[in-house]
């Protein structure tokens, strides 16, 4: 018998703690939300949709430092993020792409509901743990 799963977590601490572990709220913080239409993607790997993504994309970064790395679509794309992108599909990707790091998390209080936001095991992001998928092998 073989079971597996599809990812693994990462625990996120409920408050912002310091650079490398907390949540940041996007809705409250007015730097991550002047310019934003909308917020998709998980809360590890977040897609941002805007009108100015080089604005965004550089303010984004400059307010997360090294808790993020942050790439415009077309940049996150040539990195092989998402693997083979099919033209008609690059258009659902966000206009801004921000794979958090550490235990780092962007939430949105705006669009999430409470239960979303109060997870603790969190995923989707470029770590290590969060990529291996688990596979054990039961012989008998």
């Amino acid at each position: 018998m073989l079971v597996t799963a599809d990812h693994g977590m990462i625990d996120i601490p409920r408050q912002e703690m310091d650079d490398r572990a907390g949540r940041i709220d996007a809705a409250t913080h007015p730097e991550l939300s002047r310019g934003v239409d909308l917020i998709g993607g998980e809360d590890r790997f977040r897609h941002v949709y805007t009108r100015e993504p080089e604005v965004v994309a550089a303010r984004w970064a400059e307010v997360l430092g090294t808790r993020a790395v942050v790439l415009t679509r077309a940049d996150a794309i040539a990195a092989d993020y998402f693997g083979p992108v099919a033209p008609h599909a690059e258009e659902i990707i966000g206009d801004v792409v921000v794979a958090t790091q550490g235990r780092v998390a962007i939430q949105d209080s705006a669009q999430q509901s409470a239960a979303s936001l109060g997870l603790v095991g969190m995923h989707g992001s470029t770590s290590a743990v969060e990529q291996d998928v688990p596979l054990v092998a039961v012989l008998g």
